[in-house]
């Protein structure tokens, strides 16, 4: 007579009942040593879905700024869940992982694809941290070499050129080129943030995606004092 016995692994959660009761008895002397350990895994959160992890793993750190929260969120929906979203988690493995590394890279640039991989890299830490799965299959897994970036330096003449052809938003390139501030605090200025007598601009807010949050440093801070008139007038 031979008695059943569902057996764990690290990937799928599950294998092929035990043929024999000496397997089977094997098996949950093996289970209750894992449980004295601390080391045991069970099958049941291996079994869950990928983007129900990734959901929670996005929950998780409520300090995260609003725009890695967005970034993250678009990097899920359109290249993660559409890839891994359904599928256990404790199903993915290193193959698998490799296997979508190895496809991104035929669509999309090397720097997007390894910010991407960060994500799912991040998700399944995770998974790992929270015991839903023994260890992440993030390892040893080659990515694609980054392009060297061209950073071109405007002249004085190319800024000239490009405010008049943003017209009603020339000022916006301005403040960016003359004071070096990013996009997002060009467009989260508010007037009462000009000082015109000490000729500086306090940096307190920025807007993320349509909505202000607070600036990338961790305090405010208060450009260099500007010019009253631009350099080429």
């Amino acid at each position: 007579m031979t008695s059943a016995c569902a057996v764990q692994t690290g990937r799928s959660g599950v294998v092929p009942s035990a043929p024999s009761r000496k397997e089977a008895k094997a098996y949950e002397s093996a289970e209750i040593s894992r449980r004295n350990r601390g080391d045991w895994i069970d099958p049941r959160e291996a079994a869950r879905s990928f983007e129900q992890v990734a959901r929670e793993w996005s929950d998780s750190n409520p300090g995260k700024r609003a725009s890695s929260r967005a970034r993250d969120e678009i990097t899920l929906r359109c290249h993660l869940l559409p890839r891994f979203g359904p599928i256990s988690v404790g199903r993915i493995g290193s193959v698998e992982v490799q296997a979508w590394v190895n496809e991104a890279s035929t669509l999309r640039a090397p720097r997007t694809v390894r910010r991407d991989y960060g994500v799912l890299r991040a998700v399944l830490r995770y998974a790992e941290s929270t015991d839903v799965i023994g260890r992440s299959p993030c390892r040893g897994i080659k990515l694609p070499r980054p392009d060297k970036l061209d950073r071109p330096i405007l002249s004085v003449r190319d800024l000239r050129t490009l405010v008049e052809e943003l017209g009603p938003y020339g000022l916006m390139a301005t403040l960016g080129a003359v004071l070096g501030l990013r996009w997002g605090e060009v467009a989260g200025l508010r007037a009462c943030r000009i000082d015109f007598d000490d000729k500086t601009v306090t940096i307190a807010e920025q807007v993320v995606r349509g909505t202000r949050a607070s600036p990338f440093t961790t305090s405010v801070g208060q450009t260099p004092p500007f010019s009253s008139t631009p350099a080429w007038t």
